[in-house]
């Protein structure tokens, strides 16, 4: 660039190209040689320091500032919001709301970071509701109170709780206060108090049926009924008297008042049991036995019942011990003995005895003593035994029956 040597400002006027965006030309009276040069100072400086303008140097008129919506006037300070270019103009921003509605928390907004909170248990977050108990911070957070348990358990009352005023208790006596016992009868609600039901009276006053006793849950139970039988049919029947309870019965009489049909007894369960009939054989052929029912037995003698008979004891002995002397045609001493004719007889060898009692006495050992001649029978010894011998003297004393 070919340099513009001047001696003053006025030299360097015709170099001048009418755009004072590029300032005004001088002498640089410092330079060697002196040439022309812009004025530094002479440029405009077209900075409004308006954020929201642009500016530009405008050749003919200079500096221009235009407005500029889209440029940014932030102050970087975040706490008073986001401004904005409106018509040249930095209007500001809608400030950071940093209430977190927390009540445990320190709201607070730094420039560079916004929004801040800090815990602090010291705050009161109470809710002003006495029913939800007293809230407390604790950790950011604010930590329910204890309820408040506002149940007076009488259920004669509404229990409630005013957020201010705290536990109500309001009479109410269409509320129902049964305890659930049915046995002390059904309670009901009475100027806020459970009044007390009519008890049940479950005794029914009759001992048969049993003790009637009441359930909480059901009310009266039957009882248990008396079981008055014994299962003794010898006491009698039982009954049951609905004041006394059991009653006895009237004991069976099992006695007929029959000896003969023996003793009648009673067995518990069968009632009468029949006695044993009385056995009135006292094994005497000779006796006739029957029972009488007021004696019991008797025993009659049977007339001329046991003596001997001359067909049935004597003659078999006479055929077997006395033949040939006396039987089958035998008289020896003139006593024949076929039948028993000869008994009868006066006999010829004991004196004033009959030959039926003089033969029951020539059998005996001391025939001698009162009859003569041999004793009998002839071919003996041995002689008839001692029974045989009182079999003849039963004959005898018997009448010498046939």
């Amino acid at each position: 660039m070919e340099e513009c040597v001047c001696a003053s400002d006025e030299d360097c006027a015709d170099l001048e190209d009418n755009n004072i965006c590029n300032g005004t030309l001088i002498c640089d009276m410092d330079s060697e040689p002196h040439v022309c040069q812009v004025d530094e100072e002479t440029i405009p400086e077209c900075d409004d320091q308006l954020p929201c303008t642009d500016d530009i140097c405008d050749p003919e008129n200079g500096c221009t500032s235009l407005p500029d919506n889209d440029n940014d006037c932030a102050d970087a300070d975040v706490c008073n919001g986001e401004e904005y270019c409106d018509t040249a103009v930095c209007k500001d921003g809608e400030p950071l709301d940093c209430d977190d509605l927390n009540p445990c928390t320190d709201d607070a907004c730094d420039p560079a970071d916004g929004c801040l909170h800090t815990n602090n248990n010291a705050n009161s977050c109470d809710d002003g509701n006495v029913c939800n108990g007293l809230e407390e911070c604790g950790d950011g957070e604010c930590l329910a109170g204890l309820e408040l348990l506002c149940g007076d358990e009488n259920p004669c009352t509404d229990d409630a709780c005013d957020p201010v005023d705290g536990c109500t208790h309001t009479d109410d006596d269409t509320n129902t206060c049964d305890d659930g016992n049915a046995c002390n009868g059904a309670e009901a609600c009475s100027a806020g108090e459970c009044a007390a039901g009519q008890a049940l009276v479950c005794d029914d006053n009759d001992k048969c049926n049993g003790l009637e006793t009441c359930d909480a849950a059901d009310g009266c139970v039957a009882g248990q009924a008396l079981v008055c039988d014994d299962n003794d049919k010898c006491n009698g029947l039982e009954t049951c008297d609905a004041a006394n309870g059991c009653v006895a019965g009237q004991a069976l009489v099992c006695d007929d008042n029959d000896k003969c049909n023996g003793l009648e007894t009673c067995d518990a369960a069968n009632g009468c049991v029949a006695g044993t009939p009385l056995d009135c054989d006292d094994n005497d052929d000779c006796t006739a036995d029957s029972c009488d029912a007021g004696d019991g037995c008797a025993h009659d003698d049977i007339p001329n019942c046991g003596v001997p008979t001359w067909t049935a004891d004597i003659k078999p002995v006479v055929l077997q011990k006395c033949a040939p002397c006396h039987v089958g045609g035998g008289t020896s001493g003139g006593l024949q003995m076929d039948t028993s004719a000869f008994k009868e007889q006066q006999s010829n060898a004991c004196a004033g005895k009959t030959r039926g009692e003089a033969i029951a006495l020539k059998i005996r050992p001391d025939w001698n003593a009162s009859c003569s001649g041999a004793r009998m029978p002839m071919s003996g010894p041995p002689y008839l035994s001692e029974v045989t011998q009182q079999l003849f003297a039963d004959w005898v004393a018997g009448g010498m029956q046939e």
